[in-house]
């Protein structure tokens, strides 16, 4: 970072006429006063690692707490941030939530009517970069759980140049947050498209083109079976895939890392190419894979085989459907409930003839490769961010405006 140029957050918040200040205790806010509707409650939950505010299952407080508890409300250029756990999340408040409290288990720098002199959008940026993450990390307290505090916060070495060098790096880096977020919204929506599609395609509410013939409903059993063949811990597999839960995407069923079997041992399911794992513990049940090549698996997937009359790329769109996760949400166990065989195989399943299987699966893997391509910009899209957040913040790289000295 460049050191001449440096100063302490607390400084520049005083600088400004503002505070560093600690959430309300709990001895402050009680779990007695949360509610239904009301004002909301930003805790370190609801900060996302990018510096978004989630109100998705915010907590709330009424008008009274709300009234009582005034001076922990936010302003919009305040930041807030997370001072036990996962330290390093912060996030800008803006004019939506203008007014919403900060919340216990959070730190809020809140800063006063002069900033002439500091843009809170460049400090927000500053404080998710490396080196300012790196630095609350290693300076936060507690032996069990990270802790910040304000004097810890105060502490904080900001790299501050002049105002307009800070606006224009908060430019740059607020234009590549909306691509980011343009392209986290259009995934959600192709996500969502993909996922009306496949109710229709796969119960047979709508049918594509030249597939006019009578469809019969069978149970998931004559769809297709869970096969297990053991694997012989005695036999090497270095030639197989190894593949376990956390090589499985949720949600899209891509295989993401794969490893070659070392140890057999605690492993007794082999699959074939054709086959479709399929998550079977609760918290596993939307992870799927096509297997194109033989592997072994761990047992919590269910190797599941196409029956005769099925085609393989259209099984693996139904595991994925409502109807099958739903059947596989039920399930046994307390500890870590699973699928039940006996009630997904009864799950009554329209079964179109091959060819139209093959075409259905074909529109939905287009769908899903259109997925994968925004994905693939998205993660560029956040990489070149990143790259400009260490060449901009550390004053590596220098933006001048035009007409400005070199």
């Amino acid at each position: 970072m460049d050191t001449a140029l440096a100063v302490t957050l607390g400084e520049v918040v005083a600088r400004t006429g503002g505070t560093l200040q600690t959430g309300p205790f709990g001895s402050q806010l009680h779990a007695r006063d949360y509610v239904v509707t009301g004002n909301p409650v930003i805790m370190p939950v609801n900060i996302s690692a990018d510096g978004a505010i989630s109100e998705d299952s915010i907590a709330r407080i009424g008008p009274s707490d709300s009234r009582r508890l005034r001076r922990h409300a936010l302003r919009a250029g305040d930041i807030v941030f997370s001072r036990r756990g996962d330290v390093g999340r912060c996030a800008l408040i803006g004019q939506r939530e203008q007014g919403w409290l900060c919340g216990t288990g959070c730190l809020a720098a809140r800063f006063g009517p002069d900033t002439r002199d500091v843009n809170p959008a460049y400090l927000a940026h500053f404080a998710h970069g490396s080196w300012a993450q790196s630095w609350l990390f290693e300076n936060a307290v507690g032996a069990t759980m990270a802790n910040l505090n304000t004097s810890i916060l105060a502490a904080l070495p900001v790299r501050l140049p002049d105002k307009q060098e800070q606006d224009e790096i908060a430019d740059a880096l607020d234009d590549a947050d909306v691509l980011i977020v343009s392209l986290e919204r259009l995934i959600a929506k192709k996500q969502a498209m993909k996922q009306g599609m496949m109710q229709e395609l796969l119960t047979g509410r709508t049918r594509l083109p030249g597939f006019v013939e009578e469809v019969c409903w069978v149970p998931f059993r004559e769809v297709a079976q869970p096969t297990v063949t053991e694997v012989n811990p005695q036999v090497v597999w270095p030639w197989f895939l190894l593949i376990e839960m956390d090589n499985v995407e949720p949600i899209t069923g891509r295989l993401v890392t794969t490893s070659e079997a070392k140890d057999a041992t605690s492993l007794k399911a082999t699959f074939e190419p054709g086959d479709v794992l399929f998550g079977k513990l609760r918290s596993y049940l939307r992870k799927y894979w096509l297997a194109n090549q033989p592997g072994i698996c761990s047992t919590e997937f269910w190797v599941l085989r196409p029956e005769t009359l099925t085609q393989p790329a259209f099984l693996r769109y139904l595991v994925a459907s409502d109807a099958i996760i739903a059947a596989a949400s039920g399930g046994y166990g307390t500890h870590m409930p699973r699928a039940d065989w006996s009630v997904v195989g009864e799950v009554p399943i329209w079964r179109p003839g091959l060819d139209e299987q093959r075409a259905i699966a074909e529109v939905l893997s287009d769908a899903d490769a259109e997925v994968t391509s925004l994905d693939a910009r998205l993660a560029k899209a956040r990489d070149i961010k990143q790259g400009m957040m260490q060449e901009l913040l550390t004053g590596r790289t220098r933006l001048v405006s035009e007409g400005s000295a070199p």
